[in-house]
């Protein structure tokens, strides 16, 4: 038969189990380097949208460089502000970047071709990486903050959830 108290003992397991996989979820993005990130903004879409819920993992100064192409999170300037940007990064050290009728290159090498890239060209210093927006028309990037150094670089992006 079943009583109350074989009910208030289910609700403590379900409980006990609830903590503990909590607890596991947690110790294990400790030990991964993950982190949850919500978009506010507009920069990255139509890639990202202001709400998207992400899991981006640490990124160690030390480590090797995300490739071309991944977003990443980084302070615009770590000394004056505590706000992060989400980017795409698109130069490594010693890339030379150049945009023509916003067409942009690479290394001489088509990249992508996003309306609001622009006409100009940089080299990216040792160090420094150079990140910018998808929606180009509307996004404060490597073309007006210059080139973010890489120890301001504090996680890439993994995924985005879809229920965002």
């Amino acid at each position: 038969m079943y009583t109350l108290e074989k009910q208030r003992d289910l609700g403590e397991l379900i409980l006990s189990i609830y903590y503990f996989a909590a607890t596991l979820i947690i110790g294990l993005s400790i030990i991964l380097g993950l982190r949850p990130v919500c978009i506010a903004g507009c920069s990255m879409s139509p890639t990202l949208e202001t709400g998207s819920l992400c899991i981006a993992q640490d990124i160690d100064a030390g480590d090797n460089l995300p490739e071309h192409g991944t977003i990443v999170i980084f302070y615009p300037d770590a000394d004056v502000s505590n706000v992060l940007y989400a980017k795409r990064l698109i130069g490594l050290p010693g890339d030379v970047l150049s945009a023509e009728n916003d067409v942009l290159t690479v290394n001489g090498v088509y990249y992508d071709a996003i309306p609001g890239t622009g006409n100009w060209i940089t080299d990216v210093p040792d160090r420094y990486v150079f990140c910018m927006g998808d929606n180009r028309n509307n996004s404060y990037d490597s073309r007006y903050l210059g080139c973010i150094p890489i120890e301001d670089l504090v996680a890439k992006i993994l995924f985005s959830l879809p229920f965002s």
